[in-house]
């Protein structure tokens, strides 16, 4: 749950502008954008990925606002 926690707070950062919080997500997401990206099997794979991931924190909204309320 501390984990979970400490996520949707990074996300909340990235999402008021700050890019470092964004850097941080991302590299969260390394192992799996690499791993998708050989999956999708194109050269630009990998960068479109990360910019889908980038677009996605600037999206997400938690399901439920008692998670906001757990920070």
């Amino acid at each position: 749950m501390v984990r979970r926690q400490k996520i949707i707070g990074i996300i909340i950062n990235a999402q008021n502008g700050d890019q470092d919080a964004v850097v941080q997500l991302v590299h969260k997401f390394i192992p799996l954008i690499k791993k998708y990206s050989r999956e999708m099997d194109y050269e630009e794979a990998y960068a479109d990925l990360v910019a889908w991931t980038v677009k996605a924190i600037h999206k997400y909204r938690p399901l439920h606002d008692t998670e906001l309320e757990l920070l």
